[in-house]
């Protein structure tokens, strides 16, 4: 017998629910959009189609995760059983896995110094590891459960770039010497060579605080009576996305129901999906959302073209204008907005 792959992209729904699968393989989840088209997540739709197997179907999720919030990580904090990778330090026999804090080079290195001068050191016993006693631990390695709940349905497995026969120690230290000081650079090097979900450390504007006053009198998330429908607005900043939603009545006033700061497109694109709902239980949902283009102007331009059902990208003017706004047509790929 022979087997049928197909290979489907996350924004096309009508791909995504077209075939009864046995086994899904998701790659890099936490990059795929929020949601495909107005349905499900693709990973959801996808999924779906296993139902015609109930007894034999299985689903692969390898991905690098990006935040705490996104699926990759919060699959492996949910899986039953969560396994890593345990090497012996050939020093001393002890037992443990590859973690950053051990790695070590002399103090005040350039990156090009680490590169030549970095060593492991066994957390056990303090001996050095070379590169060389690497090699030899990865291949005898041992996959052992660091926790579990006794159920194995939900097996996750975790590694970092140490376990790479072709990267070395200095390698390692080198990179993260090079990114520590630039978020941008320091977030790849966590997600990408740590496999760990990036925390943005840096002082951050308090979203909260900046529009306490513009607060309406409603609860938080809750529609007001009357409402006609729902906006969303996003002001795009270099490292962080500042959101809200105002739900606006036939008279043209409005008022602020939700707002925060978010750091991707993934989360724009959930708070923006999702279902907002008054006192009577009556659901609404954004029908439009305007998003700054004035940075990260061309991802702007790509996510609004993928999400061009709800989103337009929008600028502010640097004259005086005569109307409050002008419309403007912006070819991209084809397309015409």
């Amino acid at each position: 017998g022979g087997i049928s792959i197909g290979i489907v992209g996350t924004n096309s729904p009508s791909d995504l629910a077209s075939r009864p699968v046995r086994y899904v393989f998701l790659d890099e989840e936490d990059k795929y959009p929020a949601r495909a088209g107005k349905e499900a997540s693709p990973a959801a739709l996808a999924m779906e189609r296993q139902k015609t197997y109930p007894a034999s179907k299985k689903t692969v999720r390898a991905s690098t995760p990006v935040f705490e919030i996104g699926p990759t990580w919060q699959n492996w904090l949910k899986a039953d059983t969560q396994m890593e990778c345990f090497v012996a330090c050939p020093h001393c026999g002890a037992n443990w896995t590859f973690k950053m804090k051990q790695l070590k080079w002399p103090e005040g290195s350039t990156p090009d110094q680490a590169l030549k001068e970095a060593f492991y050191v066994c957390e056990k016993c303090g001996c050095l590891i070379s590169d060389a006693d690497k090699s030899e631990m990865i291949l005898n390695c041992k996959w052992k459960s660091v926790k579990t709940n006794g159920s194995k349905r939900r097996t996750a497995f975790r590694l970092n770039a140490f376990y790479s026969p072709w990267v070395r120690f200095g390698e390692i230290a080198s990179n993260f010497l090079d990114s520590k000081n630039q978020p941008e650079l320091l977030q790849n090097f966590i997600n990408s060579w740590l496999g760990e979900p990036f925390k943005e450390v840096e002082q951050e504007l308090d979203a909260e605080r900046l529009l306490d006053e513009k607060q309406s009198v409603y609860p938080q998330f809750e529609v007001p009576p009357h409402t006609v429908m729902l906006t969303g607005g996003v002001d795009v900043q270099k490292r962080s996305f500042y959101w809200t939603i105002r739900a606006w009545y036939s008279n043209m006033t409005s008022f602020n129901i939700a707002h925060g700061q978010v750091f991707t497109w993934l989360e724009i694109e959930e708070i923006m999906n999702s279902w907002y709902r008054d006192k009577k239980g009556n659901k609404y949902q954004v029908n439009l959302c305007c998003i700054d283009s004035g940075d990260q102007t061309d991802d702007v331009y790509d996510f609004c073209a993928t999400n061009r059902e709800w989103a337009v990208p929008i600028k502010g003017s640097s004259n005086r204008m005569i109307t409050k706004y002008r419309p403007s047509t912006i070819d991209k790929d084809g397309l015409s907005k």
